[in-house]
């Protein structure tokens, strides 16, 4: 018996983060601090996502899955 395992049989569980799109608007909570703002940039999986905040509060990141819930506000009714 091989006691190696080909790295083919390794799967990591992959999460899946919400999917967002260049320029759509989003609602934020992070660590208290609630707001809406735009996606301005995003990593290939998502876990990552830029913001460009609502009321002159600038540019920021946010670790989805990691105390930040982003949601689309295109998705809810007004």
């Amino acid at each position: 018996m091989n006691v190696f395992t080909s790295h083919s049989k390794l799967r990591r569980k992959r999460i899946r983060h919400p999917r967002f799109t260049l320029g759509e608007r989003v609602s934020v909570l992070d660590a208290g601090l609630s707001g809406t703002g735009v996606v301005d940039a995003m990593t290939g999986d998502y876990s990552i996502i830029w913001i460009w905040a609502d009321g002159g509060l600038g540019r920021r990141m946010f670790f989805q899955g990691c105390g930040s819930i982003v949601s689309s506000l295109e998705d809810q009714p007004e």
